[in-house]
């Protein structure tokens, strides 16, 4: 089905029909707590990235969420900061080999330099402190 992927390492790619990856910033596989609320379709998803990048991320859901759909998605970042508030589009459905759906591909959308600085320094937190752990 277009716009499926398998999940695993290629779970979070974006590829042409030549298979090559399309993104031009590096996705992260970092586990960042989220919300993902789509008024449209009336559904608000609790849980965390699968990987991320500048550009978007890929998040477990069990919920299914059609391609097109207009998301805002809320980064948690503990009890002191107000959570990260950034539009996005689900772009793709990630598929688990034999498990069903496993999650959604969303791209950021409109993001401003502001936005964009605090998107940055939120991956460079999580994979400063996944260095830490290692």
């Amino acid at each position: 089905m277009v716009g499926q992927e398998s999940e695993g390492h290629e779970a979070g790619r974006a590829h042409g029909g030549d298979g090559a990856d399309r993104r031009g910033s590096p996705r992260y596989p970092l586990r960042v707590e989220l919300r993902v609320l789509s008024r449209e379709n009336n559904v608000l998803v609790l849980s965390h990235t699968l990987d991320i990048s500048r550009s978007g991320a890929c998040v477990r859901s069990q919920r299914d969420l059609p391609i097109g759909s207009r998301v805002e998605v809320s980064f948690l970042r503990g009890m002191v900061r107000p959570p990260l508030r950034v539009e996005g589009e689900v772009v793709r459905r990630v598929v688990g080999e034999g498990r069903g759906f496993a999650g959604l591909g969303v791209a950021f959308t409109g993001l401003d330099g502001e936005r964009q600085g605090e998107l940055d320094a939120l991956i460079a937190a999580h994979v400063h402190a996944r260095a830490g752990k290692v």
